[in-house]
């Protein structure tokens, strides 16, 4: 399958995906109160952290198996998916007896934590499935699998959020079980037929699954602390009210988010080819221009969130613009981590991934247990940011000493990261200007414009188009 076919399969599934999240959002923001969605973005924030911690890092192992042993990809995913479920099933039966306690620790009703362990099972066998799918390059296959999960369960959440008349929020959850459970009706055949072929022993696939993946779990852990459980703290911290505030920045932030998504499934499989090629200037010069248009794009939402909250009727969050700003600014840190983060991934230096993200996760917890009491919910944004820029600093220094300085610099990128600071702060300072909306308007259309002519957003987006195409 050719690299266009690939990358248009993943931008259709991701953006599609993001356009229902952001349209349930919005609707059910319209249904329920603050303190109803707050809850919604809890669980699902929760939900999150669970799904990582139940896989133990083995989804991410397939893509690497397959590159070594091809013939036996499909017993290894069987064999480690059972692995999976009897671990899980054992482990979710001692938290069950615990579901009071863990439900007062989390600052949650005892039915909502008793649906999360509920909706773990399922989850399982749909990702280590999706995984086997992208492993293989069926991405038509993956992407519409992955559309279908979010299309459910947030549509038919939505349903029964109408026809409830109180606790709405549980009506959010019960969609993500009623996704969970068809998709596993419907995945189950499929693995039982999945193939027991291969000279290997299953002792060696489950070793092979644990030692590529257990180390990675920190670093999987870690990483969803940074990206959703200050939402869980502002929650404990301050209150579900404000936690829906939050929420509501970052959910509209994860429409920019799905590019850096997009990016990352198109780039792993193709840049372990690259690397096996040892393609490095290839390397380097794809991913400079994929940053300088991802800049150019990420400032556009920036540009209406403010027009957009008052379209919609929902003023009440208009407050958590400069949130949305930093979270944004973010994005652009998340995605050249991921270039770096690609080197150790291919090198299966994976103790030295969960190292850097561990202290990232911990740098996150201490700044926000200290500073969202004194400063508000607010603050979370700018803490999510430092913590992402000490994560991507760790893994270059890291990537640095195992190459030998043989992979990109990170100063291929100081001049695009420059003109996106400008940008976004002369866009801030126009949104707070005492200006109409129509010279504000025009002005950051005008702001963005000379940022695409800095950025040469011509040529930029031919070779994008170029290298989609090869």
């Amino acid at each position: 399958m050719k690299m266009r076919n690939k990358l248009l399969d993943y931008s259709i599934a991701e953006i599609l995906i993001k356009l229902f999240s952001i349209v349930g959002t919005l609707i059910i923001i319209k249904l329920v109160n603050a303190e109803d969605y707050g809850s919604i973005s809890v669980f699902m924030s929760l939900y999150s952290v669970a799904s990582i911690a139940s896989l133990l890092g083995i989804p991410g192992s397939i893509l690497r198996w397959y590159h070594d042993d091809q013939d036996s990809v499909q017993q290894y995913v069987k064999v480690n998916t059972l692995v999976l479920f009897v671990v899980n099933a054992l482990v979710l039966v001692i938290l069950y007896g615990f579901r009071s306690m863990m439900a007062t620790l989390l600052n949650i009703e005892i039915l909502t934590f008793v649906a999360l362990l509920i909706a773990l099972l399922p989850n399982i066998l749909f990702t280590m499935y999706c995984e086997y799918l992208r492993s293989i390059s069926k991405t038509g296959q993956y992407s519409l699998l992955r559309m279908i999960s979010a299309f459910i369960s947030i549509f038919t959440g939505l349903i029964i959020v109408v026809l409830m008349d109180e606790n709405r929020f549980y009506g959010r959850i019960i969609g993500v079980l009623i996704s969970n459970y068809a998709l596993f009706i419907y995945i189950l055949p499929k693995y039982l037929k999945l193939k027991l072929q291969g000279t290997r022993s299953k002792t060696e696939y489950i070793h092979y699954g644990i030692s590529y993946g257990l180390p990675l779990m920190p670093h999987k852990l870690s990483s969803v602390i940074l990206s959703v459980f200050d939402r869980v703290m502002v929650n404990t911290i301050i209150g579900t009210v404000e936690a829906g505030m939050y929420s509501f920045s970052y959910t509209m932030a994860g429409l920019v988010h799905v590019l850096t998504d997009i990016f990352v499934k198109w780039w792993t499989p193709n840049y372990f080819k690259w690397m096996k090629e040892e393609k490095k200037n290839w390397i380097q010069e794809v991913s400079k221009n994929f940053y300088q248009l991802f800049v150019l794009l990420i400032c556009l939402p920036v540009m209406f969130f403010n027009e957009f909250v008052v379209l919609f009727g929902i003023e009440a969050y208009k407050s958590s613009y400069i949130v949305f700003v930093i979270l944004i600014a973010n994005q652009a840190v998340m995605f050249l981590y991921t270039i770096y983060a690609g080197y150790l991934f291919y090198s299966k230096k994976t103790i030295i991934i969960s190292r850097g993200t561990i202290v990232s996760g911990i740098v996150n917890i201490i700044l926000n247990s200290v500073l969202i009491p004194r400063f508000g919910y607010q603050v979370a944004a700018l803490t999510t940011f430092i913590s992402f820029g000490v994560l991507l600093l760790l893994q270059f220094y890291s990537v640095k000493r195992v190459y030998n300085n043989s992979m990109v610099k990170l100063r291929h990128y100081y001049y695009p990261t420059i003109v996106l600071v400008i940008m976004l702060i002369s866009i801030v300072m126009i949104q707070y200007s005492s200006l109409t909306m129509i010279i504000q308007v025009t002005s950051k259309i005008g702001i963005w414009l000379i940022g695409s002519m800095l950025l040469n957003l011509k040529e930029t987006l031919r070779k994008v188009v170029v290298y989609a195409k090869q």
